[in-house]
């Protein structure tokens, strides 16, 4: 009757569903007997940290809108009318990081992530806003145009319609997918190994729920019938069930006798299997265990390399992934010329202090890099001079070209100085 009842409510009826009424019917439980969905799988601990480690990262690094020069360089164009929006505030209730931190969590857990594109009557960007993707439909038509279907908490639907070559309605940011259009979920596919974890997790917390024992029968000498049988349950549950009531003495009388059944989580292998899980939730969202707290590998020569491939393996295809939906989405694609979005992730890369500075030093010593460029790289503020923009080239690698001209130069100075000397002119 209770599901019944609540199916009944005003509040949330077969014609316009809530969200708890669609879990409860279109998710099946998995081998573990548990349902997984995308609010149930943020329960566990290393599910919830892998979702936060990649949308912080996402969040934390500078997007912004560069301008791509003839020489095929590229320069910061800040005066680009969405050079704001990406790197500052895309609307009017929330700053960038917010902003990407909860598009980036929609696409771990949802494997899509969308956000409307607000335009003014002249059809420019003027703000971008969160959408939920459990309330987004989208499907091709027959036209072949995208048709986004957007469910209001209140039941009213909006709809979009994104025609070829038309400007978009929507900024989609979507993972793996078979199709080119539907992102796959993490959670969906993996639903099984995320059921394991939650079975275990669910048996931990009963676990000590019970007292941190496993459970048993009491045993007497005699039949006892329904009633004697239930009181004498409660009794016990009521005076043994619960940490607070954990190795409490227990007195039987009348030659009854507790008799405990079940496997004690150190036989069951329990602590491994909760490692196991975390381990296996880390390969799925492509993060090193111990960025999720899994030290038990881990060491201090490799923890920075695989520092390194965190973000080149994992990070990297997402901010590909945003770069290539900005541009298409919001910059107008092909429509975009010279202008182009792009994260600014070589701080993440940077090793430590003496690795970085040694890098300079080569830097500086082949040429390639001047003292502002690596002023620049440190994010400390330029200094003044012609010295601190010049590039050095050591005279060993020298053209040989450039070393007849400055082997002239030298053979000329030497001239001028001996005649200076044989002229009085020098002591």
């Amino acid at each position: 009757m209770g599901l019944l009842s609540r199916l009944l409510e005003r509040r949330s009826t077969l014609a316009d569903p809530s969200q708890w009424l669609l879990d409860a019917f279109t998710t099946t439980p998995t081998a573990s007997g548990l349902s997984v969905t995308h609010d149930t799988a943020l329960s566990v601990p290393a599910v919830y940290a892998a979702v936060a480690r990649i949308s912080q990262t996402v969040a934390q690094v500078p997007l912004k809108v560069f301008r791509r020069l003839p020489d095929g360089g590229k320069v910061p164009e800040e005066q680009h009318r969405v050079y704001g929006l990406l790197h500052d505030q895309p609307n009017g209730e929330m700053d960038s990081f917010v902003f990407r931190e909860t598009l980036q969590g929609h696409l771990c857990l949802w494997g899509n992530a969308y956000a409307e594109i607000q335009r003014d009557q002249a059809g420019r960007v003027v703000a971008l806003w969160p959408l939920i993707p459990s309330q987004m439909t989208l499907y091709r038509g027959a036209d072949r145009a995208l048709r986004y279907l957007y469910r209001l908490p209140s039941g009213e639907e909006i709809k979009w319609t994104r025609e070829p070559g038309e400007p978009a309605p929507i900024l989609h940011l979507r993972a793996y997918s078979h199709d080119g259009i539907i992102g796959r979920s993490v959670i969906t596919e993996a639903r099984e190994a995320l059921g394991l974890a939650l079975a275990t997790q669910e048996n931990a917390a009963r676990f000590f729920g019970n007292g941190s024992s496993p459970g048993g029968v009491i045993q007497g000498p005699h039949e006892m019938n329904g009633e004697t049988h239930q009181r004498l349950k409660r009794s016990w549950e009521s005076a043994h069930k619960g940490l607070t009531n954990a190795h409490r003495v227990a007195i039987l009388e009348h030659g009854f006798e507790w008799k405990a059944v079940g496997v004690p989580p150190q036989d069951a292998q329990f602590i491994e299997q909760r490692k196991f899980q975390v381990t296996e939730i880390a390969r799925l969202f492509g993060i090193p265990p111990h960025m999720l707290g899994d030290m038990e590998r881990a060491t201090f020569s490799n923890i920075e390399q695989q520092s390194l491939e965190f973000v080149i393996y994992a990070m990297m295809p997402h901010y590909v992934r945003w770069e290539s939906a900005i541009k298409r989405d919001i910059l107008g694609g092909r429509r975009a010329g010279p202008y182009f979005p792009k994260f600014v992730v070589e701080g993440l890369l940077r090793g430590d202090i003496q690795t970085r500075y040694a890098a300079y030093a080569v830097g500086r010593q082949w040429g390639w890099l001047s003292a502002n460029d690596v002023r620049d790289k440190e994010d400390m503020n330029r200094i003044k001079g012609e010295a601190a923009d010049a590039y050095m080239t050591p005279l060993n690698m020298a053209s040989g070209e450039e070393a007849g001209v400055r082997l002239a130069k030298l053979e000329a100075q030497e001239q001028a100085r001996m005649l200076a000397v044989v002229g009085g002119q020098v002591n």
